[in-house]
């Protein structure tokens, strides 16, 4: 189960309310989107996974995972931006295969390509298969 971070993000962005006000609603895509898709909206993805084992052999999986909010307006990306943070980070979560022991926010960047404004959000889960 060390690649189900993605449905913990999925979980956590689309039980929010307050990102769900922003954005609308099946507006949250994992990698890309298949289609056009009316702006904001939020892509995210799994950037990097490595287990970690302890002496007795049991693992804890760190997931390094990017969150990108795509809007016409700068303001409203910072907004839609702190919105995903507040939703994620420190979000535990349990699981019937796995849970969230973790999760933190570790660096933030911008940026604006084809009249979009794209904020940019880098988050480490750890994670424990049960």
């Amino acid at each position: 189960m060390r690649l189900s971070i993605s449905k913990h993000i999925y979980a956590a962005l689309s039980g929010s309310v307050d990102i769900q006000k922003a954005i609308g609603k099946n507006k949250i895509f994992p990698i890309a989107t298949k289609n056009e898709v009316e702006f904001p909206f939020i892509v995210y993805e799994r950037d990097n996974v490595t287990p970690q084992y302890d002496k007795s052999g049991e693992s804890v999986t760190e997931s390094s995972v990017n969150v990108y909010v795509l809007a016409e307006n700068y303001t409203q990306s910072l907004d839609i931006a702190e919105k995903v943070i507040k939703a994620l980070e420190r979000n535990e979560a349990i699981y019937e295969d796995f849970e969230v022991i973790n999760a933190i926010m570790i660096g933030a960047s911008e940026s604006y390509t084809s009249n979009t404004f794209i904020q940019q959000v880098a988050f480490t889960f750890m994670t424990k298969s049960k």
